[in-house]
């Protein structure tokens, strides 16, 4: 398994200071905490961690990683992401998840999953596929049974591994698919990529 970026935290958008002033900071909140990221590379790194929907999807079976990342940021213009991304390792608000890394089991019992948005149901034409989104607006994702029993069970929990273990009937936690990534991961990051939720720290570790 290869070293996975995950974002952590809830985004509350740039903070400005005063009437007519540049933006001071974009704010994130992690458990308890308020953090800044105070460059636009900063900034970039976090946003580009939460992936493309396309790219993180179970079925594309891609891990995230920090060349996936740099490789976007430099056909953006920017090549100096990787201080960005250690310092935000260093804030929390990334986590490598993998080799050499956070483990699998211990990135599961302190981070949680904070789903957004609002379920929209399944349609006629899709009953095993289940829309998330804004009511009366498109569906801003559509996924299968096993990320969305995902997003809907997660507020009755305490961290990614009690979800898990609620969800008894779907894939273990730790089983791999077929390029040794763990399918929880692959169904987090979906939900965060289509901006159906964010990952914050459990309470236990705050």
């Amino acid at each position: 398994m290869t070293a996975w970026v995950f974002p952590v935290g809830h985004y509350l958008g740039p903070f400005v200071p005063g009437h007519d002033e540049p933006a001071e900071s974009h704010r994130i909140r992690i458990g308890d905490e308020l953090v800044k990221l105070v460059t636009e590379t900063e900034f970039m790194a976090w946003g580009l961690a939460h992936g493309l929907p396309d790219a993180v999807s179970p079925v594309s079976g891609r891990v995230w990683t920090r060349a996936v990342m740099a490789a976007i940021a430099g056909g953006r213009g920017t090549t100096d992401l990787a201080d960005a991304v250690d310092g935000l390792l260093a804030l929390g608000a990334l986590v490598e998840v993998g080799p050499d890394a956070v483990d699998p089991a211990t990135f599961a019992r302190s981070h949680r999953l904070r789903p957004l948005l609002a379920g929209l149901g399944t349609t006629a034409a899709r009953p095993d596929r289940y829309r998330i989104g804004v009511f009366g607006e498109e569906p801003v994702a559509v996924v299968d049974a096993q990320v969305f029993d995902l997003w809907q069970w997660a507020p009755r929990v305490d961290t990614l591994w009690d979800l898990d273990e609620l969800q008894a009937g779907t894939a273990p936690l730790l089983g791999d698919d077929a390029d040794g990534v763990p399918g929880l991961l692959h169904r987090v990051h979906t939900l965060i990529a289509n901006g159906c939720g964010y990952l914050d720290v459990a309470a236990t570790s705050t």
